[in-house]
């Protein structure tokens, strides 16, 4: 092997691993991003439970009983 092919070895295998890093470190921005979206939906369903509950509390001291699911599917058309 000839000194110019060794060291072009030597810098396409430094080459891919600056590739990799810098991919890898995208991809962990990636999911950081991904993961605080998430945990932002969460928070935001169970704020959106607890005023489910609210409205269900006030319905019942109203006197009037809960809609049963089955009920709001045919009335809204939503099927599962």
């Amino acid at each position: 092997m000839s000194l110019v092919s060794v060291l072009s070895s030597a810098e396409s295998k430094i080459g891919k691993r600056l590739m990799t890093k810098v991919l890898l470190e995208r991809v962990d921005v990636e999911i950081k991003r991904r993961r605080t979206a998430v945990n932002r939906l969460q928070a935001e369903l169970e704020d959106l439970e607890d005023y489910l509950d609210v409205l269900e509390a006030r319905r019942r001291a109203a006197g009037k009983g809960n809609y049963a699911q089955a009920e709001m599917e045919k009335r809204y058309r939503v099927g599962r």
